[in-house]
């Protein structure tokens, strides 16, 4: 387990590297996406829990793996928890929590670093703004709504595939928000960038199954976006306080 990428941001990592061009998805898919980000943004607290599967594509069935976390939203801030990782966006700070290593990793809240690490805007609507860029600009993907009683799934299946290969997002039509997501991307992109190329997956693809459920509103506070639960700042320094007193610091940008 400590060799696999947590897949917070996995998606948003792949689709950032597939170029664009030019190409406008139909104003049905759109509303969709905008009602997405409607139900995601309206409660002021909304929190709901997270499941990862993964299996191999040849046997969608045989799940080698699983990882369970929680996301909490209220408006631009967001805290998440995945295994030994919790990343916190209070607003000013992205904060970065590594247990198992006893660090907080800080960055300014939209930042190319942050948005690459376990921040998590990709767990709350990030992910639906990238959706959006990519329906409308990319030339590399097919794409269907599909409709059910109970269910909305946008479809996409890349022409070329190469980290990703098929993505499906799954709509629950009562309640406006996610069921799952599942994603067919390259096996070596589920393992941490030091070990990736020591992974033989040459031409293999991976099913990375991301269920939603749980959701729940007003189960938690302002306080939980506080940043002086972590540390405090002294001058220029950083010194962490509480239960991360003994961690150390490490700043990921400039400003800060």
């Amino acid at each position: 387990m400590n060799t696999m990428r947590a897949p917070v941001l996995l998606l948003l990592i792949i689709l950032g590297r597939i170029s664009v061009s030019a190409q406008g998805p139909t104003s049905a898919l759109i509303k969709v996406i905008q009602d997405i980000q409607a139900a995601y943004s309206k409660p002021a607290f909304l929190s709901f829990d997270i499941q990862y599967k993964y299996a191999p594509e040849e046997s969608p069935g045989s799940y080698q793996d699983s990882l369970r976390g929680q996301v909490k939203l209220s408006g631009a801030r967001s805290w998440y928890s995945l295994d030994s990782t919790e990343s916190i966006n209070t607003g000013d700070y992205q904060i970065m929590v590594f247990k198992e290593d006893r660090i907080l990793y800080l960055t300014k809240p939209g930042s190319a670093t942050g948005r690459a690490g376990m921040g998590a805007n990709g767990t709350g609507t990030e992910w639906i703004r990238q959706l959006d860029s990519m329906l409308k600009s990319n030339k590399e993907i097919e794409w269907r709504l599909d409709e059910t009683k109970a269910q909305q799934v946008i479809i996409m299946e890349m022409k070329h595939p190469q980290s990703l290969k098929r993505a499906e997002y799954y709509i629950n039509r009562q309640t406006g928000f996610l069921d799952k997501i599942i994603n067919i991307v390259r096996a070596d992109q589920l393992y941490d960038p030091s070990v990736r190329q020591s992974i033989d997956a040459e031409g293999s693809y991976a099913i990375m199954e991301t269920s939603f459920s749980n959701y729940r509103q007003n189960s938690f506070d302002s306080d939980l976006f506080n940043s002086g639960r972590y540390f405090k700042k002294q001058g220029d320094q950083y010194i962490c306080v509480g239960a991360y007193e003994t961690y150390k610091v490490f700043l990921g940008s400039s400003g800060l």
